[in-house]
Parts: structure tokens; C-alpha cells; sequence
């Protein structure tokens, strides 16, 4: 893994950070093998997974951004049951050898229409579930079919997806999480729900677009956006834009 601090000076055992996370990776790796044993046979479902894999960027260590999508999508074909530990010199979205998507292009633009892109280059991105699927729809029937037939595994997973998610961003630490569409947003609001140590300072079910909670303790922002129609119509770039920016400035 590339581990990174967002400041230089700051006095943090990288170490430690790193032995953290190779327990979180550890542990998927044990909860793939326990799902082969259990559905490795059912060929139907087990082609709807395309592999597992947490981070799309390096890991940078109290970073200003930390973007969360809900899973990883199509452009990661691979084994079912394979965990994927590829290592990243910058944001995906950046990297020319693989932003060649809708999102990373979207990304790109609304940073750039705020005056932000810089902040891409030391940003972190990971998902709330590690197992990647062509789309949601795949993403929901692997899901169902757990729930239906292997509700032990099912309600591990829930578990793990929780636990998993909310460690690494303690250890990550960053001032800012930008949830990647509304699933994302709930998965996280669901997460934090820790009462009077939030207010909320947009209201995503009331604009539709995008919301944000902000943390009173440390001031960490929640915000959210509509990924797919909210970044590709001008019209809603142009009201979510500045929202963004008022989190990041």
C-alpha cells in the first residue's frame, strides 16, 4: 500500500497505520474464502461479483477529502473471490491510465468549477461495500440472495461492511467525506447516527440533490450529491457547485 500524510510535519507512526489496515484487509480476505465455501458453486450469483478491492488512491492520512461511493463498479472485471491490493501513486480520477469514466470526468469538472481540482490530488477514495458488481441492480440480487439463503453470511457481511468502513475512516481522519450518490449518503448517515453530535446543514431529502451534516466535535462535513443526473446536467452542477464549496473553503 502507499501510505501518505496530508501534512508532512505531523508526527504520526505510519507503522502502526499500516498494520491497522493490513487487519482490515486481512479480514476481507478471510470473509471471501468463508463466501467461496458457501456460494462458489452457484454460478448464477457468483458471476455478478467481479472481485474485491477498498482503495482507488493512495492512502493519505488526515486528508481534506475522502470520497465514498456505495460499491465498486463494471471497470473491475476480475476473480469473484479475489481481493485486489493494487496500489495507486494518486486519485483515480486523475490518473489518466484510469479515468476513463463518467464519474472521474464528472468529478474532475465539478473541482474545476469550484476551483478545487488541486484538492483531488491528495484525496482518498474507497467504497462503503469492497465486493464490485457491474451496477447497483447486480450489487441488490447478490445482496437478496444472501438474505434469502444464507442469512448468517448475510447479516456478517452488514456487519463487516459497517465495521470495515468505520474503522478505516478513523484512521484516515478526514476533514471532509463526499459521498458519491444518495445510497452512499444513507449507508452513511445510518453510520454516524450518533444523535446531537451532528447538525445538518443541507437537507438532502428536500432539495434532492445533495445535503451535508456537519460533526460538532471536530466540524468533519458529511455532504452528499447526486453523482449520476446531479454532475452531468449543467443546470444542477451549477447548484450543487456551490454547496461543495462551502464545505471545502
Amino acid at each position: 500500500m502507499i501510505l501518505k500524510l496530508q501534512n508532512k510535519t505531523e508526527n504520526i507512526d505510519l507503522k502502526s497505520i499500516q498494520n491497522q489496515i493490513e487487519k482490515i484487509e486481512n479480514e476481507v480476505r478471510n470473509f471471501i474464502i468463508l463466501l467461496e465455501h458457501e456460494i462458489g458453486r452457484n454460478e448464477e450469483i457468483v458471476r455478478l461479483l467481479l472481485g474485491w478491492k477498498i482503495f482507488y488512491s493512495p492512502i493519505v492520512i488526515n486528508t481534506e477529502i475522502l470520497f465514498i461511493g456505495i460499491n465498486p463498479g463494471g471497470g473491475d472485471a476480475g476473480n469473484p473471490f479475489q481481493y485486489y491490493n493494487e496500489e495507486h501513486e494518486t486519485l483515480e480520477y486523475i490518473d489518466d491510465k484510469h479515468n476513463k469514466y463518467i464519474l472521474a470526468t464528472n468529478t474532475k469538472k465539478i473541482f474545476n468549477r469550484i476551483d478545487k481540482l488541486k484538492l483531488l490530488e491528495n484525496a482518498v477514495k474507497m467504497n462503503t461495500k469492497f465486493y464490485a458488481t457491474v451496477g447497483v441492480e447486480e450489487m441488490k440480487v447478490f445482496e437478496d440472495f444472501l438474505y434469502k439463503y444464507h442469512r448468517e453470511l448475510y447479516n456478517q457481511l452488514l456487519i463487516n461492511n459497517k465495521k470495515w468502513t468505520k474503522v478505516l475512516i478513523e484512521i484516515i481522519n478526514p476533514k471532509n467525506i463526499i459521498c458519491e450518490g444518495k445510497s452512499a449518503f444513507d449507508f452513511m448517515d445510518d453510520l454516524y447516527d450518533d444523535g446531537d453530535n451532528w447538525i445538518k446543514t443541507l437537507d438532502y431529502d428536500t432539495n434532492k440533490y445533495c445535503g451535508n451534516f456537519q460533526r460538532k466535535s471536530d466540524g468533519m462535513n458529511l455532504f452528499g450529491y447526486t453523482r449520476r443526473i446531479g454532475l452531468s446536467d449543467e443546470k444542477l452542477l451549477n447548484y450543487i457547485a456551490p454547496e461543495l464549496l462551502k464545505i471545502l473553503d
